[in-house]
């Protein structure tokens, strides 16, 4: 079997070409690296114990908010609101909130709190559904 070649969009301003089977794990290292896991700078507050930080509770409501009401599309971090949006249409509440919990509070890869929450055929999910938490949990560490 000949490998396939991926080309993986990672953000607006990085696209990967990844030839041969390997190409997940290069995807999950490449999203640590380019800071869109959930890493030190952008944590929950049920892992910090810092009443500043925001709290799961926080970001999943703000993904409830965004699946409801996405910003457009030409909006630069539309397509977070649509990956959730997607996702609970997909897979129901319950699913995408768990992808997030793990994502965020249990430090799950994206792709592992994927495959725990919508099931091993759609790992991908979790990568869309973790990215966007973690855009969710920045926008609220700002604010």
């Amino acid at each position: 079997m000949t490998p396939k070649r991926i080309t993986q969009r990672i953000c607006s301003s990085h696209t990967a070409i990844i030839d041969g089977p390997d190409w997940l794990g290069f995807l999950d290292h490449t999203l640590v690296h380019l800071g869109m896991d959930s890493d030190e700078a952008y944590r929950v507050q049920e892992n910090t114990e810092i009443s500043a930080h925001p709290s799961i509770d926080a970001v999943i409501s703000r993904a409830l908010e965004r699946a409801a009401d996405p910003r457009p599309t030409d909006h630069p971090n539309g397509h977070f609101d649509r990956y959730i949006r997607d996702a609970f249409d997909r897979f129901g509440e319950d699913d995408v909130v768990n992808c997030i919990r793990l994502t965020l509070v249990d430090g799950y890869t994206h792709r592992m709190a994927g495959t725990a929450a919508f099931g091993e055929d759609n790992y991908v999910w979790g990568i869309n559904v973790g990215v966007a938490a973690t855009a969710y949990l920045r926008e609220l560490h700002q604010e």
